[in-house]
């Protein structure tokens, strides 16, 4: 009897990842349950047919079919000639064909090619042009795409600062380009585009204030010429008709050296005699309006114009309600087919097939929660709230507003919706509003809050929706005819406003105000309690304080207020609690994102005590049994017992390849399923505990793997004389791991107070940084402050103590040259500018000193002038130039980060040493971009900032150098030579032995491995040993 043995070991890699301290508790690996996933819904496609979300690339096909890439829906829409829309593809169907988040795409009209960035994943994907995948290639942080006539594909590489060319199959051609603001080089892409004889390309960059062009070989690129947009001669910002002005945002290359540039905000033809403006301000009797007009897509050679805009039906011309133009009726996106290589005249209109106030399905989904067992309740971006069973099945929409028909002069608006009873009625935080012409819109929608509700924002002559109270309230949906159209609209059934006001309603007061901040909302059904977390600042008791609260659900006029322990590392009060959860035995959950605890309450508030977490959990949910579920910054979903032992957990994201940063809601029911919500897939993932005995492995701690050996034996049944081939292969799963690291964060000196914490104009900085720095784990980096004006300070060295952290940022030097002062939303003049480049130097000998494999520097909304983004020549005088250092500090091996994004307020603008005529000419225009080590390391908020200062990373290999030995049973031989190791790793050690004695054959199964396993030499999993 013979055998033929192969053996099959994990692949190579650079070397074993050693496990990293733990914040919280892990049980043993035994104890760690393992999760799989048994649902995603709903179908994108389906819901999202004909619907235009946020396009944010457009093209054309060589059948006149217009393409466009809508992120939004995830997807790809193909409007037809006749102006009809099909499903957009893209947006579901196998992993590998679906869009993990929707980005710029191309035509390769010659090879029936539809290209498109999948920026969730990093990679493009090549379809067919009916909408059938046919390829894709990773590794790729396209900020734009193009083709040639030759079939060539380019892409703005962000990570990079290049444009590299592949071939149609995804083979690498050649980069050309770099990181900086010379000639050939490039910060900040915005476009790509080919001429259509495939001799030049234009590259837009700057942040839309230059483009460039270049010769294309087959082998590179060669500079060719530059326009750079901010000269006066293309239009300052305040001169004229705001679109009277040349931008870069969208490019296409004319060939030699002319090239369009822009869109409705400023679209010209540039050419080395001059420019022209393009694109009519009023087209199609004043339906089609110049500054909605976005994406336009020329293509000269086929004579094929295309753009999207806003159709308007009401009459008069375009933008100003005082010369006349109606505003009642809403506008439709469409995509608009022109005429002419100038965009003046439109050829047709395609309206999106539903308008903006007919349910389109779910798109970007933000909370999810399952206080009724049988019912998923989900709020997006849209004007529903929505019921699902937890298979997906639609039970009911909500809208989120009341009434807005033509003479309607006040409405409820729901923020933060949360699930009732039934389908058709829901509990939420809600905004009443009444229709002014005296003042501005203080409750306008923040860009992280739901898109407004249908109907005007503005009424006749200029008139705004003005809050006039805001509370927690019961509301059920009713379908009303509004502009011909039937539609659900809201109805209250019942509200408690709360006695002090908002936030936004206090900041007209123009003085210290007491205000009601409410961060979450959630339905107790076992309490029969409606809750609110909530922050409470009143500076008149000098009192600032975050409470829960809590509200009966038949709408007694009664409230309760649960205390939660307050943060006491700041001289005024921050609000730590992010988050509230509710537990099906009615427990209840708030996340202390500074504490990394969950504070626990039973349903009749009594105080349970806390459950410890991982530093970087954003939201958590109540599970059965007392358990606590917490999604983390990596994806991971991690269920907590009382004492903060982690008993389980999975990997949330929707998709192997899924960007973690946006799952935005986390679930849990009574049966033990877990809800996971993704805003840009616009998907729900459902888990479950996996079967006993199955194939789903836990998920391992961070930056560890565990790993299991399994056998195959074909034939399996076998005569006396017959040859079978025994195959051991492993199999594992790894947890994502955080590469240790050292930060120093750059920050400017605080501004001088004006009287207490209520009026600080650092107050806003501190509660943002304290963010920023909450969710690292102090255990595996270490974090210094420098800060600085004039000069600068190393206010904290390197540390992993987050209190230290917390009391630099808190305590930051207020030095700012004297008569220098930051008030509201005025700009500030100084004699004295800062000084980046200093501080920048100073932080670099921090991190020299350090001693660790990664260095990260960043420099959190840097007060910079750079000359390349000037409007008027000497805007940036004072400002010493501070592109070398940086450019050094880069070259050492340190990122640099520039976080970039929220600035409001006085950071809005430029620090400058004098006045300027033209007061837009000093804001903050972007000027420290070109400072980071790449586009990626420009970021906008505290999240993506997290994501770029730490990165996570999965072990390259289960294990390393293995010695994977089996046994033969004593009536088999081994066929000389049949060994193999096909994925052996280099070094591996693979052998058969055989016992001294052979035993006698019989009837039943024979073991064929009684002794087989793996022996890792060197490995980041767990087991020191893997049975088979």
């Amino acid at each position: 009897m013979v055998v033929a043995a192969a053996a099959l070991a994990a692949v190579a890699s650079a070397g074993p990842l050693a496990p990293p301290p733990r914040a919280v508790a892990q049980a043993p690996a035994e104890a760690i349950e393992p999760y799989a996933r048994i649902g995603q819904w709903p179908d994108r496609a389906a819901d999202a047919s004909g619907v235009l979300r946020d396009p944010v690339g457009l093209d054309i096909g060589p059948d006149d079919r217009v393409y466009v890439s809508d992120a939004g829906v995830g997807g790809v829409h193909v409007v037809l000639p006749g102006g009809q829309y099909l499903p957009p593809f893209g947006a579901g169907g196998p992993e590998h064909a679906r869009l993990g988040a929707a980005g710029k795409l191309a035509v390769a009209q010659g090879d029936a090619r539809v290209y498109v960035l999948d920026t969730g994943s990093n990679r493009v994907v090549a379809y067919d042009l009916d909408g059938g995948y046919l390829a894709d290639w990773g590794g790729i942080d396209g900020a734009a795409i193009a083709t040639g006539p030759d079939g060539r594909v380019y892409v703005a590489d962000r990570e990079h600062n290049r444009v590299q060319a592949f071939d149609r199959d995804g083979a690498r051609l050649f980069a050309f380009g770099g990181l900086g603001t010379a000639d050939g080089q490039f910060t900040l892409f915005t476009d790509l585009g080919v001429s259509p004889d495939g001799a030049t390309i234009a590259v837009g960059d700057q942040n839309a204030l230059r483009v460039q062009l270049f010769d294309l070989r087959v082998d590179g690129a060669t500079f060719r010429t530059a326009y750079a947009l901010n000269l006066p001669r293309y239009g300052a910002p305040d001169v004229g008709a705001p679109y009277l002005q040349c931008r870069a945002g969208v490019v296409q290359a004319l060939g030699g050296d002319d090239v369009w540039v822009g869109d409705g905000t400023g679209a010209c033809r540039l050419t080395p005699d001059g420019h022209v403006y393009t694109i009519a301000s009023s087209m199609a009797d004043g339906t089609i309006c110049k500054q909605t007009l976005r994406l336009p897509r020329l293509r000269p050679d086929t004579d094929q114009y295309a753009a999207i805009a806003a159709f308007d039906p009401n009459e008069g011309p375009c933008y100003s309600a005082r010369r006349g133009k109606d505003t009642r009726l809403p506008t439709t996106p469409a995509v608009v087919r022109m005429r002419d290589a100038d965009f003046r005249v439109v050829e047709s209109v395609a309206l999106s097939s539903r308008g903006s106030r007919v349910d389109a399905g779910l798109v970007s989904p933000f909370l999810v929660s399952t206080p009724i067992l049988g019912s998923v309740f989900v709020q997006d971006r849209t004007r529903y709230s929505r019921y699902f069973a937890p298979d997906g099945a639609a039970l009911g929409t909500v809208a989120l507003s009341t009434r807005q028909g033509a003479g309607t002069t006040e409405r409820y608006r729901v923020e933060r919706a949360e699930s009732a009873e039934t389908s058709d009625v829901i509990f939420g935080y809600y905004r009443k509003e009444r229709l002014s012409r005296n003042a501005g819109d203080p409750t306008a929608t923040p860009p992280t809050q739901p898109s407004p509700t249908p109907g005007p924002a503005r009424g006749g002559g200029g008139a705004t929706w003005v809050e006039d109270e805001h509370g927690v309230g019961r509301f059920r949906n009713v379908k009303v005819r509004e502009f011909n159209e039937v539609v659900d609209v809201l109805e209250p059934v019942w509200t408690n406003p709360f006695g002090t006001m908002s936030p936004e309603r206090a900041l007209l007061r123009q003085s210290a105000t007491d205000s009601l901040t409410i961060v979450d909302v959630a339905f107790n059904p076992a309490g029969g309690q409606v809750m609110a977390l909530a922050f409470e600042r009143m500076p008149s008791r000098r009192l600032e304080r975050s409470r829960i609260a809590v509200l009966p659900a038949d709408g007694t006029p009664r409230t309760t207020w649960w205390d939660l322990p307050d943060d006491a590392a700041t001289t005024f009060k921050v609000n730590p609690y992010v988050d509230l959860g509710v537990g099906p035995d009615g427990r209840v959950y708030a996340l202390n994102d500074y504490a990394d605890v969950a504070e626990a309450f039973a349903a009749d508030g009594r105080p349970l005590g806390h459950i410890p977490v991982a530093p970087d959990v954003r939201q958590i949910a109540g599970g059965p049994g007392g358990v606590l579920f917490g999604l983390r910054e990596a994806g991971y979903v991690e269920r907590y017992a009382f004492d903060g032992r982690v008993t389980a957990r999975v990997d949330g994201r929707p998709t192997a390849t899924s960007d973690p940063l946006t799952l935005t809601g986390i679930a849990a029911d009574a049966d033990g399923r877990v809800f996971v919500a993704d805003a840009l897939s616009s998907l729900v993932s459902v888990f479950a505990p996996a079967p006993p005995g199955g194939d789903v492995l836990p998920v391992p701690d961070d930056a560890t793997c565990v790993v299991v050996g399994d056998k195959v034996v074909d034939p399996a049944r076998l005569v006396l004389g017959d040859a079978t081939t025994l195959t051991l292969m492993l199999r594992g799963a790894c947890g994502i791991g955080e590469a240790p690291t050292d930060i120093v964060l750059v920050l400017l000196y605080h501004p001088p107070t004006f009287g207490g914490g209520a009026d600080d104009p650092a107050a806003p900085i501190i509660r943002e940084l304290r963010r920023l720095v909450a969710r690292l784990d102090y255990r595996k980096h270490r974090v210094g402050v420098v800060a600085y004006y004039g000069d600068n300070v190393v206010e904290q060295p390197l540390t992993g103590d987050p209190a230290a952290i917390l009391a630099a940022i808190q305590t930051l030097p207020r030095r700012w040259p004297g008569g220098c002062y930051a008030w509201g939303n005025a700009p500030v003049i100084c004699q004295q500018v800062p000084r980046l480049e200093r501080a920048m130097q100073t932080a670099q000998q921090q991190l020299a000193s350090g001693g660790a494999s990664r260095r990260v520097m960043l420099l959190y909304q840097p007060q910079y002038c750079n000359r390349t983004f000037e409007y008027v020549d000497g805007l940036c005088r004072g400002y010493p130039p501070a592109e070398a250092v940086a450019a050094d500090i880069r070259a050492a091996g340190t990122q640099v980060v520039v976080f970039d994004g929220n600035r409001t307020g006085w950071r809005r603008f430029r620090i400058l040493p004098e006045r300027i005529p033209s007061g837009g000419t000093r804001l903050y225009a972007a000027d420290a971009g070109p400072l980071a080590s790449s586009d990626a390391d420009v970021v906008l908020d505290f999240a993506q900032a997290q994501h770029r200062m730490v990165r996570y990373q999965v072990p390259e290999a289960l294990a390393t150098d293995l010695r994977l030995v089996d046994t033969l049973p004593g009536n088999m031989r081994l066929v000389a030579g049949s060994i193999t190791a096909p994925g052996a790793a280099a070094g591996a050690d693979v052998a058969c032995r055989r016992p001294p004695a052979a035993g006698r054959p019989t009837s039943r199964p024979w073991p064929t491995s009684p002794t087989a396993g793996a022996s890792p030499v060197a490995s980041s999993s767990r087991s020191p040993k893997s049975r088979f």
